[in-house]
């Protein structure tokens, strides 16, 4: 149907209004013409409106229906309505205090004004990329409170997923779009928001009840927070003060996307330690001595036979606990002292997960395939030239990338890595009393 002939439309526009549900249907049905509809227009105007009269003790009632009215207005493709005018600019003000005033309502706390929060995360999710550049700073900072806010809320809220997985996308939005010379407060409220999306993602309360749910609600908000928090620095205190809670997100959650973002974080935490504690080692090498690994680490690592199983039965959560394990594990042998790699080695030996960790790989790899090791390359080789580690994906592995499961761009990489790095601590010799595994490593 063309514009014309949707405009010929003999509709009584007047009666729709008067019956939501009906005009919701009608909107959903008549989605691209909003923008370009000149009777869509007086519509839309009609629904603005009555948000702005909607009183503090209606929000719950007709504050809701007109809400997600006013939304179908602003589900349109931006660049399919260039120069979409949803309200005049003078008009923005006006609308945003009365939103604002019902989220510093008597009832914005409560549990029955959860749907209102997630139904206002939606709306203004739809509104932001659309008339960004002509959003005022009052709704920038009713927009930003809201997502942080909601995060907040969602904190004694654990089983609320539609709260969390709304405001999430909310901060995407806000995160793409925002205009920082409107609103000069972004980044700073940006680091707040972060940080209370970090706080949702260690809580225990909520892991174990999404762990007990395990259902595609969960594994879609669990997608949103690695996909914001992924590419995300955190500031090193920040960090330093959860870190055991990102150890045990790492030991116990079933969730892979949780723990890539942990291990993500403690990888540079890892290496932060290591180079602090070699500075140290250099005036006392008596250091070493006191010097632990991660318990937790170690807990991770003792059985290479349940690694095997997962990766055959597709446990992913548990395949990927025992290999970011290790991968920490060497983290914190970079650039350290020679007294503190060994000490390290003595606690491994002692639990005798180096053994362990060596039959997993040589149950895996090939290690006399070179053109596997090819395959890793990352520079074009000459002819008759060997890939050699330092032109191999196993000089950086990066966290966020792979899956588990995808042997060439993922296991593999990290096994090749982990023999690479016991190699180089200068005391391979004392580690195996196994010659022939030394030899076929060796050679």
């Amino acid at each position: 149907m063309s514009l014309g002939e949707f405009e010929n439309l003999e509709i009584q526009y007047t009666r729709l209004v008067n019956t939501p549900l009906i005009l919701a249907i009608f909107l959903c049905s008549a989605v691209k013409f909003i923008g370009v509809s000149k009777k869509l227009d007086r519509i839309r105007n009609y629904v603005f409106g009555e948000v702005l009269g909607v009183k503090l003790h209606q929000i719950m009632e007709s504050g809701t229906t007109w809400i997600t009215l006013a939304t179908n207005f602003v589900r349109v493709d931006p660049e399919s309505v260039s120069g979409y005018e949803v309200l005049p600019i003078h008009k923005w003000g006006m609308f945003m205090n009365s939103i604002n005033s019902w989220l510093e309502s008597d009832i914005a706390y409560d549990n029955e004004f959860l749907p209102m929060r997630c139904l206002l995360a939606v709306f203004f999710s739809y509104l932001v990329p659309v008339v960004a550049s002509n959003l005022p700073d009052k709704a920038w900072e009713v927009a930003v409170d809201l997502c942080l806010n909601n995060l907040s809320t969602a904190q004694v809220e654990s089983q609320d997923l539609e709260l969390k997985y709304f405001s999430m996308k909310l901060f995407i939005v806000l995160c793409k779009h925002v205009n920082e010379e409107v609103f000069v407060l972004w980044n700073e409220s940006k680091a707040s928001i972060v940080e209370e999306l970090v706080d949702l993602m260690i809580n225990k309360e909520i892991e174990i009840h999404n762990m007990r749910l395990n259902n595609q609600p969960v594994l879609l908000s669990n997608e949103l927070f690695e996909r914001i928090l992924i590419k995300t620095t955190l500031p090193k205190s920040f960090v330093g003060h959860k870190v055991d809670k990102f150890y045990d997100l790492l030991s116990t959650s079933k969730f892979l996307n949780l723990q890539r973002v942990a291990t993500s974080y403690l990888n540079k935490l890892c290496y932060r330690i290591s180079v602090a504690k070699t500075k140290l080692g250099d005036s006392d090498d008596n250091l070493a001595q006191s010097i632990n690994l991660p318990p937790l680490l170690l807990s991770n690592i003792h059985d290479g036979v349940k690694f095997e199983t997962a990766l055959e039965e597709e446990d992913f959560s548990t395949a990927a606990r025992y290999l970011w394990s290790w991968l920490l594990i060497f983290d914190h042998f970079k650039d350290t002292t020679y007294s503190i790699k060994a000490e390290y080695i003595n606690q491994l030996k002692a639990e005798g997960t180096i053994d362990i960790l060596l039959h997993v790989i040589f149950n895996s790899v090939d290690v006399s395939d070179t053109n596997f090791l090819k395959k890793l390359v990352v520079t074009p080789l000459a002819k008759l030239a060997k890939a050699t580690p330092d032109n191999c994906l196993i000089q950086e592995i990066l966290v966020k990338d792979g899956c588990i499961g995808e042997t060439t761009s993922f296991e593999m990489p990290l096994f090749y890595s982990f023999i690479f790095i016991i190699f180089l601590s200068s005391i391979w010799g004392r580690l195996f009393s196994n010659g022939s595994m030394r030899s076929v490593i060796c050679n």
